[in-house]
Order: C-alpha cells, then sequence, then structure tokens
C-alpha cells in the first residue's frame, strides 16, 4: 500500500484545513498511469497507459487487455482481473501491488 499526496477528482492537489491530505494513493496512481501518455512524466517518460488513444480508435479488448496489463506491471501493480462487458470506455478492474 502506498501513501502519497492526494489529489481531487479535478487533478488539483486536496487541501483540508490549509494542509495537503495524505492518504493511500495506489488508486489514485493506477488512475493517472491510465489518464496519461507515455511522455507525460519528465522522470519516467515510457510510464503512462494512453486511455484516450484506446477510446479514440477501434480496438481489440485483448489487445486493450494486454496493453493495460503491461502498462500497470511497468509501474509495479499486477492486473488481477478486467471487465469490459460495458465496452472499452466503461471497464471495470482490479489490481494488486506487487
Amino acid at each position: 500500500m502506498e501513501y502519497d499526496i492526494l489529489l481531487d477528482e479535478d487533478g488539483d492537489l486536496l487541501i483540508v484545513n490549509g494542509d495537503f491530505v495524505i492518504g493511500e494513493s495506489d488508486e489514485q496512481n493506477v488512475r493517472l498511469n491510465i489518464e496519461s501518455n507515455k511522455g507525460d512524466w519528465k522522470e519516467f517518460p515510457t510510464a503512462g497507459f494512453g486511455i484516450e488513444n484506446y477510446l479514440k480508435s477501434v480496438q481489440n479488448k485483448t489487445k486493450f487487455s494486454s496493453d493495460l496489463a503491461k502498462a500497470l506491471d511497468e509501474d509495479g501493480y499486477q492486473l488481477e482481473e478486467l471487465n469490459l462487458e460495458q465496452g472499452i470506455e466503461n471497464f471495470e478492474l482490479n489490481f494488486k501491488r506487487k
């Protein structure tokens, strides 16, 4: 379980009573990885899944699943379950830290 400074739903720093909020950040980290494109993070140029690229094109669900598992693996997470019943744009996942 990772702890970090938390972000709000808009991606801004979460501040309560004038202080940054620290909390469990695994879900936040995975969400940021999924939303980020490769090259978005200067310190980690190969990090990022780039969900926008998949939503803009017709994608094979198997390739989507494989690429997502690889992106999470590179960030220290293991994809345990991926539900694509509602389509790629409404996927649900379960993961764990390696």
